[in-house]
């Protein structure tokens, strides 16, 4: 990915052995490099889970 997805974008992302997809919640680009929090729904879990990438680790599944 090459721009910053916004909040409400759905994406993928590694989780594990997977690649599961999940919700932006923010988006920062400041200090370390830009970074996608992302809500991701997961098996089992009550709620989805809240996980922060890298940019070049998100891809895209569909804009909000």
């Amino acid at each position: 990915m090459e721009r910053l997805p916004s909040p409400g974008d759905r994406v993928r992302v590694p989780f594990g052995f997977h690649k599961l997809e999940g919700e932006v919640l923010r988006t920062s680009d400041f200090g370390i490099g830009p970074l996608v929090t992302v809500a991701v729904e997961v098996d089992g879990a009550d709620e989805p889970v809240r996980a922060t990438y890298e940019l070049d680790a998100v891809e895209v599944a569909s804009a909000a």
